[in-house]
């Protein structure tokens, strides 16, 4: 995804913002998933992610988007993620949930069957 970062036709510059909407993502132990996360506003924002619970690590910063993949997850990848954009001195932020379900074999279908 390739975004721009400018002033509009009236020298305006563009207001620190989000784009689209926060979304919670449920994935089965061993699975893959991404979180996603963009922003727009002038000057370019730096946009990170940043584990808030458990294990506490903040990821690299890119400009504009920041998409934090996830493959082979393990239950020590879940837990409250924040997403943080700056720009002009300037920090928003917008938390996300990324729940892992360990793998359900035996013990799920016996409860189903009963």
């Amino acid at each position: 995804m390739h975004l721009s970062f400018f002033a509009d036709s009236d020298g305006n510059r563009t207001r620190l913002k989000f784009l689209g909407q926060p979304r919670n993502i449920t994935v089965t132990k061993g699975g893959e998933a991404t979180l996603e996360c963009a922003a727009i506003g002038y000057p370019a924002p730096l946009v990170r992610w940043k584990k808030l619970n458990g294990n506490v690590r903040v990821h690299s910063a890119s400009h504009g988007v920041n998409n934090l993949n996830f493959t082979n997850i393990h239950e020590s990848d879940g837990g409250k993620y924040e997403c943080q954009a700056s720009s002009g001195g300037k920090t928003i932020f917008r938390s996300v949930w990324l729940f892992v379900r360990g793998n359900c074999l035996l013990v799920c279908k016996f409860i189903l069957m009963y």
